[in-house]
């Protein structure tokens, strides 16, 4: 049902402003999303470096050990 009612509001707006929401359907620029390529070990070092400087190393250290418990118990790991 929600689904309908969010057709229904752009049906709606497109009927007081098409030009505006054939922008919002197709915008202009398109991002490109990139996956981080490596491996667990290198993107792990990543975040660290990341989440040390984001908050500190205590932080970063608890991610890396939660990363390490779950490689562990992995069986692709």
């Amino acid at each position: 049902m929600a689904a309908n009612q969010r057709a229904f509001a752009w049906g709606r707006a497109a009927a007081v402003d098409a030009v505006a929401v054939r922008r919002a359907a197709f915008p202009a620029q398109v991002i490109e999303l990139k996956r981080n390529s490596g491996s667990l070990p290198e993107l792990t070092a990543r975040r660290i470096e990341f989440l040390t400087a984001y908050q500190n190393e205590a932080y970063a250290r608890r991610y890396s050990e939660l990363v390490d418990r779950f490689a562990a118990s992995s069986p692709i790991g």
